[in-house]
């Protein structure tokens, strides 16, 4: 509800993922499931807001993460383009997926 109150334009909502070298390293990852029911109702209640299928998704599920958000109403995938150089320095958790254009 906040989300449509606030008249957001766009949401990035994912589970958590600990990663390794913060202070919350040992708690678990979140639930993907529930991550798709709050993706979904958003969906609902927010009709045309961008809402992405976030590489935390993928890092749940590889295969089928940010397909499942896309299906839960997901209508933004966010490539990246950082240079392979620069990837050690962003690291915002372990087994992040690389998301890009290659065909």
């Amino acid at each position: 509800m906040i989300l449509k109150n606030l008249d957001v334009d766009m949401a990035g909502i994912g589970p958590f993922i600990h990663q390794k070298d913060t202070p919350l390293s040992d708690l678990p990852c979140g639930n993907i499931e529930l991550t798709l029911k709050v993706l979904a109702l958003s969906r609902i209640l927010t009709k045309n807001i961008h809402l992405p299928a976030t590489t935390a998704l993928a890092a749940l599920n590889p295969h089928e993460g940010q397909l499942s958000g896309l299906r839960a109403g997901c209508n933004v995938i966010m490539p990246d383009f950082t240079p392979e150089h620069y990837r050690k320095d962003y690291i915002i958790y372990d087994n992040k997926v690389k998301v890009n254009l290659k065909m």
